[in-house]
């Protein structure tokens, strides 16, 4: 019991130090940016305008290092954490499917904190929180904001959340237990109730994924795919009818979801390529 709880906490404090090097990294970038700019450091307008230039180039840095951290720590070797083994095409397709259901499932987690939020105040202000990030990127969507919404964070995410967390939990933990408290770190460190419920099912699904097909690769497209569609869906006017259309296709797979899951383990037999 005492090693679970020591390695839990492992984790929690390397993850935070992650955290906080990135924060200190986009924040000196910040600081350099306002030195060259005819803005001060703290105007809203200069953080609006090169807030996302910064968090796209300090999480670029910051995959840069874990990549250097994780071949150097003798603790920690590259080779079990950012596996990248082939993956049967069928079980591919389970996968994807079994993510497209994560749109179904945050459509009714969204239903039920609405209707929570009428009664708890800070539900509502997690909910306003997020809905002006969303309004943000609908206003001020450029090349770097999906970069790192699409491309660095997932990759970035991840390494942390799903090859180093779960590599150390699994040592002491059993494959639903280090499932369910990766998705729950994961969910946590997005530091926002209702975003953090979203980070929890889609933790959940890629848990799942890199665990049985031993394979970070996988993991990371489908990350791309989830946040991307967010950014599609958020920023650009896309039609009723499509929406509609994906929306279905997403109730159909969480309907089927213990089906797709059966057919993913199943076609599921990974082919080292590491």
């Amino acid at each position: 019991m005492k090693s679970k709880i020591f390695t839990l906490i492992r984790v929690i404090i390397t993850i935070a130090i992650f955290t906080l090097i990135e924060f200190l990294i986009n924040q000196l970038i910040l600081f350099v940016l306002s030195i060259n700019t005819n803005y001060g450091f703290t105007d809203k307008e200069f953080l609006i305008k090169y807030s996302t230039l910064a968090t796209s180039v300090s999480t670029f840095i910051m995959i840069v290092l874990l990549l250097v951290f994780f071949r150097r720590k003798r603790i920690v070797k590259k080779q079990h954490i950012l596996k990248f083994n082939r993956v049967n095409k069928k079980a591919v397709l389970y996968a994807f499917l079994m993510m497209v259901s994560i749109t179904a499932i945050t459509s009714i987690y969204t239903y039920f904190m609405k209707f929570l939020s009428n009664h708890f105040g800070f539900i509502k202000d997690s909910m306003d929180f997020y809905s002006n990030f969303e309004d943000i990127m609908a206003n001020e969507t450029t090349l770097f904001m999906t970069a790192w919404i699409a491309i660095f964070a997932p990759i970035l995410e991840e390494f942390i959340y799903r090859g180093y967390s779960i590599y150390k939990l699994k040592k002491v933990f059993s494959t639903k237990a280090t499932v369910l408290i990766s998705a729950l770190i994961f969910a946590a460190a997005h530091g926002n109730l209702y975003q953090g419920g979203f980070a929890f099912f889609a933790g959940l699904v890629l848990a799942l994924v890199y665990i049985k097909t031993d394979s970070i690769g996988l993991s990371i497209i489908l990350h791309m795919y989830n946040n991307l569609l967010d950014v599609i869906f958020t920023s650009f006017n896309i039609p009723d009818y499509i929406q509609i259309i994906y929306f279905v296709i997403s109730a159909i797979a969480l309907i089927t979801l213990p089906y797709l899951y059966k057919r993913f383990l199943k076609y599921n037999i990974p082919t080292k390529n590491s």
